[in-house]
């Protein structure tokens, strides 16, 4: 079926134009095939696509109500500030088709993330020459 398709696409994905493999997450990600975006994103395919209508995989989930493929793509580093040919983003999306939880996931990701300060290094005292 659908998955066997996906894998034969990535097996030869070297020999394949990108917009294969971009439509395939597209595809899949719309249809709630979790298990294909999982195969995909483990042989580095990008979750941040843009398709037709400048949609990306995350809008996809969104609109058809794919809450755990949502959550795979969010998880996994999907942007979901990038708008669509209507300028919509994934959240306006959500809120269109009113599905809370996924709000709440796209909600979540637009928080930006704090940033990391570095490890510090402990002090040993005095470096001495040898």
């Amino acid at each position: 079926g659908y998955r066997d398709a996906a894998a034969e696409l990535l097996k030869y994905k070297q020999g394949i134009e990108a917009l294969d493999l971009n439509e395939a997450v597209l595809i899949a990600a719309g249809m709630g095939h979790i298990d294909i975006v999982k195969d995909m994103i483990k042989n580095q395919v990008s979750v941040n696509v843009i398709g037709r209508n400048n949609r990306t995989p995350l809008m996809a989930a969104v609109k058809f109500g794919r809450l755990d493929t949502v959550r795979l793509l969010v998880d996994n580093g999907s942007d979901p500030t990038p708008k669509d040919s209507d300028g919509s983003t994934a959240l306006t999306v959500a809120q269109e088709v009113g599905n809370q939880e996924i709000i709440e996931i796209i909600e979540k990701a637009l928080v930006p993330k704090p940033a990391v300060a570095p490890a510090s290094v402990p002090d040993h005292g005095e470096i001495k020459r040898i």
